[in-house]
């Protein structure tokens, strides 16, 4: 839909100037020069659109991949924190059990 913009936006211009001259029942010169001027203005702003949109569409694109990017390091940082706190609770109970053991062995 996007590639038809310039041609599309050009084509219902022209319908529209085409039937007004012919209500005002213009030359077919003036209504020739009406519509060939219609279309080239109407094409121009159609072909800018559509590279507008387009930007807007890629733009749009990089932004998700790079939430996305964002997500997963986060998560993945969020893991890695987990995985410390796991480990850092390990060792504390590991040492507490150390500190049982060397006091059963002074006893």
């Amino acid at each position: 839909m996007l590639n038809q913009i310039p041609i599309l936006l050009p084509l219902f211009a022209a319908l529209v100037i085409g039937t007004i001259s012919y209500i005002q029942k213009d030359s077919l010169s003036v209504m020739a020069n009406k519509l060939i001027i219609t279309i080239i203005i109407f094409y121009s702003i159609g072909s800018i659109t559509k590279k507008v949109l387009k930007s807007m569409i890629t733009s749009n694109e990089e932004d998700q991949e790079d939430e996305l990017d964002l997500v997963e390091d986060m998560e993945e940082e969020h893991e890695n924190k987990n995985q410390k706190n796991l480990d850092n609770e390990e060792y504390k109970e590991e040492i507490h059990v150390n500190q049982d053991e060397d006091e059963a062995l002074v006893d």
